[in-house]
């Protein structure tokens, strides 16, 4: 069977490159792959480092502003990988099916991420610093595109593939995604400001966060998508820090035993499993 025949080719906004998308394992041929990633939603590539004197050069807040930049920009990837595909998709088929649930992930690991820096994160750094309501300017930025974010699950989770219409979702996107742009840069710059928290302490918190944050990881769904949303080339602060830090059999393991399940999910993801950038899908 030729493949290509069951496509619909459509032109994706903003990009001179038709795409095709229509089965499970879709073709969408594209040399602007790298751009898909990071645009229209700018990545991280400068957390502010330079410009904080004051913070010790072996503090552990350095690492743990880098690795929040690292996921914000996983959530941002996801955001244009479905911002420049969504026109090329076809109602009815396959793909649909996919592209809709590749989306479902990118909200889950959008919202999943907010409800632990809300439930859990935040007050304990307002608890470590003796500061209440020292995380309040964050979660009120959470606030400014909370409508737009149920509309966005409300559309990926609730429309048939019959029904899908790219137009629609690019239109929810950009209702909100410029505001979650805005706040993931945000976040950033002044997470600095917790070296006044020992070094051991703020790495404590971090990991017991982190044991609460783990469990609701669906590693069917949130693993694949962290992996083939994250761009192993990238630099933030001029140094290249793949993330998810795992070694690289671990891509093959993932992709094969928990990949496989929404296999046609991951065909829209701007990387490989192994992190690295697709140039076309294949």
């Amino acid at each position: 069977m030729n493949i290509s025949s069951l496509y619909s080719p459509v032109k994706a906004e903003n990009s001179n490159t038709t795409i095709a998308s229509g089965t499970t394992s879709t073709t969408a041929i594209s040399q602007e792959r790298k751009l898909w990633a990071s645009y229209p939603f700018k990545l991280i590539s400068d957390t502010g480092l330079s410009a904080r004197p004051d913070v010790s050069r072996d503090h552990y807040v350095i690492k743990f502003t880098k690795d929040m930049a690292l996921i914000h920009n996983i959530v941002l990837r996801g955001l244009n990988a479905s911002y420049n595909q969504c026109l090329a998709v076809a109602p009815n088929t396959p793909a649909a099916r996919d592209f809709l649930i590749f989306n479902q992930c990118v909200f889950e690991m959008l919202k999943s991420h907010h409800d632990m820096e809300e439930d859990h994160l935040f007050p304990a750094l307002e608890n470590a610093l003796g500061q209440p309501g020292a995380m309040a300017d964050n979660v009120r930025e959470h606030h400014d595109f909370h409508d737009g974010l149920v509309r966005f699950h409300d559309y990926v989770f609730l429309t048939e593939p019959s029904n899908y219409d790219g137009s629609t979702l690019l239109a929810i996107l950009k209702s909100f995604g410029s505001l979650v742009e805005k706040h993931l840069h945000n976040e950033i710059a002044p997470l600095y400001d917790l070296h006044i928290i020992e070094s051991d302490t703020l790495r404590a918190l971090w990991n017991g966060v982190e044991k609460h944050y783990q469990p609701n990881f669906d590693k069917y769904r949130h693993i694949p998508l962290a992996m083939t949303c994250a761009d192993n080339a990238f630099e933030i602060d001029g140094q290249v820090s793949p993330f998810p830090p795992l070694p690289t059999f671990a891509a093959y393991i993932v992709k094969f035993l928990w990949g496989r399940k929404f296999s046609g999910a991951w065909d829209f993801a701007p990387s490989y499993f192994n992190g690295q950038l697709r140039v076309q899908h294949e």
